[in-house]
């Protein structure tokens, strides 16, 4: 395995991700991301080609898991905006260019792979990206996702739907919703699920 360190984004020392949560910090730990979501994607998504030396890696926190022998088993990638933009810019709605022009830093939530019927991991990947937004000031985090899934975003977390479809399918059978987090208005139910101090005002109680 690779381990030469990343030249990449890097966490608050004081920010401590829930076991077993683990961040990228490493080529071989890239590589082995990227081949979860290579193998993975390529049966849900056949059109996505870019998974190794994708420049999106360079402006995000990718989080993951391993099982004890060491197999990749689920991630989440989390890009911070920059003159790069973000990975669906040519499909969001026109929303996310004006959060742009009110000066609200942004972050896309996507690549998320996770076993299904795991309750308690999904609450740390949650957990994890409320806290990395929230440590990069981020305003508001745009997810494209399909749509059976933007109810449990809105019910747990408070977020909205921009578009109920952005015509976008990379060619799987289904087209994708994209929503809006903002953190300045997120639900007291997420922060009673996944166990942080509730915020008001950019305050926390």
């Amino acid at each position: 395995m690779d381990t030469k360190t990343l030249a990449s984004l890097k966490m608050p020392e004081n920010l401590k991700l829930d076991e077993p949560l683990k961040l990228v910090r490493t080529e071989g730990e890239l590589y082995g991301v990227n081949e979860l979501c290579r193998a993975t994607y390529k049966k849900l998504y056949p059109d996505i080609n870019e998974f190794h030396n994708n420049p999106f890696d360079k402006q995000a926190h990718i989080l993951f898991t391993q099982d004890p022998s060491g197999k990749y088993k689920s991630m989440a990638r989390l890009v911070i905006d920059s003159p790069l933009g973000l990975p669906e810019d040519d499909y969001f709605p026109i929303e996310v260019k004006k959060y742009r022009e009110q000066g609200t830093k942004l972050m896309e939530f996507g690549r998320f792979i996770i076993q299904e019927g795991n309750p308690i991991l999904l609450k740390k990947f949650y957990k994890a990206v409320y806290q990395i937004a929230e440590a990069e000031g981020v305003g508001a985090i745009i997810m494209a996702m399909r749509a059976h899934h933007v109810g449990f975003h809105h019910h747990k977390i408070g977020a909205f739907l921009l578009s109920p479809d952005i015509n976008l399918t990379y060619g799987g059978k289904h087209s994708l919703a994209c929503v809006s987090w903002e953190l300045s208005a997120t639900k007291d139910r997420f922060f009673d699920w996944v166990g942080l101090p509730k915020v008001k005002n950019g305050n926390k109680l």
